[in-house]
């Protein structure tokens, strides 16, 4: 090892007592200063092309988040439940931001939609310039080339001048082959009609969490509720089922029996917990009753739900006759295992009055008065009270005679039940 030592510094002393020619240092000086210029310039053409590429990250990444917020839909905070200022806040709401200004100085704003395999919902503004926006009132049809999206409801707030309306509205989902939608607003004090036409962001569509085929049944005396479907999406859980069968409507219109149009209750239960109901709609056709109860969002991550049969509102038909008699008070008949208490018969002003109470889910629907011996028909019925769970209610019939008969031919009232069935348990 120090023999090699030695040998080093030998051969450093020889290279010290060369001598370097002074053309050939001055070339070599020239020519290294020029490649520090260069490498001087490509560094900064470098920190340059970096600096570029870096700006147009920022840009594009900017310019992200600028289409997020872009799309997140401004002044409805008021009308939006917490979940849809969840999917607002998430970007999930549509801006349109188009316009339709009509003659007589009212414009409606089309400012944006949400749209799941549920719903379709309209954000919208109205403009009344002169202050009358409470007196103005639209009609909205929305339709695409495949579909016409049924409209559901409506509702919103004005401004302290009552110049502006927000609103939010709700149609059926549309068509899946529907690319291009028009909103037509049709103001039901003029005869002119707007139209807002506008592109369905197809990558905006929220989409659903549950869909599922039910096939359950719900069986109670001679009634069968048929749970047949549940669509539970971001922002609505929605259950179809059938109440009755043509047969089934044909052989109760025999036994007497008729169902309202909105005689259904039903809760969705998510874990032990009530779901808020928004909307039901039941109604009878040439299938039968047919029931869809629109309920809030499910809660995430349940493990267990449920539907409850609360009660049936129906109208029966019962063809009861009851004498009565002038000046009588308080008197109970029993209708249907259901009591309606008479009040008071008396004259006035050449009419016949009577006087009743009954719960609050009963209506006398088919009334008229067999007076000496002729029919008479219900007049009017005038509405005494109110209350939670009961009403008054007077029956005014024309003319006025010795010998009365009170003939009840249908009547509506609820019948309740306590059927719980599991739909789904995870």
């Amino acid at each position: 090892m120090n023999n090699i030592e030695k040998l080093l510094n030998e051969k450093k002393l020889e290279f010290d007592k060369l001598d370097v020619p002074e053309s050939l240092e001055s070339r070599l000086r020239i020519s290294l200063e020029n490649k520090n210029i260069k490498i001087r310039n490509n560094k900064f053409l470098k920190i340059k092309i970096a600096t570029i590429f870096i700006c147009f990250i920022l840009i594009g990444y900017n310019f992200n988040t600028l289409g997020f917020y872009s799309e997140k839909l401004t002044g409805y905070d008021k009308l939006m439940d917490a979940n849809l200022k969840k999917l607002n806040e998430l970007g999930k709401g549509q801006t349109v931001n188009k316009s339709f200004a009509f003659k007589n100085g009212l414009v409606f704003i089309l400012d944006g939609i949400m749209v799941d395999n549920n719903r379709l919902i309209v954000f919208y503004t109205i403009k009344a310039p002169s202050g009358n926006i409470e007196n103005t009132s639209i009609d909205l049809t929305m339709s695409g080339k495949f579909s016409d999206e049924q409209f559901h409801s409506s509702y919103g707030t004005t401004n302290g001048t009552k110049t502006e309306l927000r609103a939010v509205a709700n149609f059926d989902p549309p068509s899946a082959f529907d690319k291009y939608l028009v909103l037509s607003i049709i103001p039901k004090e003029s005869s002119e009609i707007g139209r807002i036409s506008f592109t369905l962001d197809k990558n905006k569509a929220i989409g659903h969490s549950i869909k599922k085929f039910l096939n359950k049944t719900i069986e109670i005396d001679d009634i069968n509720l048929r749970l047949q479907y549940i669509s539970a999406s971001p922002t609505t859980t929605i259950i179809k089922g059938k109440l009755k069968s043509t047969l089934e409507l044909a052989i109760d219109r025999l036994r007497g029996i008729t169902f309202s149009s909105s005689g259904l209750d039903i809760k969705l239960i998510a874990d032990g917990k009530i779901i808020e109901n928004q909307e039901a709609e039941l109604s009878s056709n040439i299938d039968g009753v047919n029931f869809k109860y629109n309920f809030k969002t499910l809660p995430s991550n349940f493990k267990k739900l449920q539907v409850q049969l609360c009660g049936l509102t129906s109208e029966h038909i019962v063809n009861k006759k009851f004498k009565l008699k002038k000046g009588i008070q308080n008197e109970n008949i029993n209708i249907e295992n259901k009591n309606v208490k008479l009040e008071k018969v008396y004259e006035s002003n050449g009419n016949t009055y009577v006087t009743f109470s009954t719960d609050s889910d009963i209506i006398l629907t088919k009334v008229n008065m067999l007076m000496d011996g002729k029919i008479i028909e219900l007049n009017k019925t005038i509405r005494e009270n109110s209350k939670k769970l009961s009403n008054t209610r007077t029956l005014e019939f024309h003319g006025t005679g010795n010998n009365l008969e009170l003939n009840i031919e249908r009547m509506l009232y609820r019948t309740n039940y306590n059927k719980i069935i599991d739909i789904i348990s995870n």
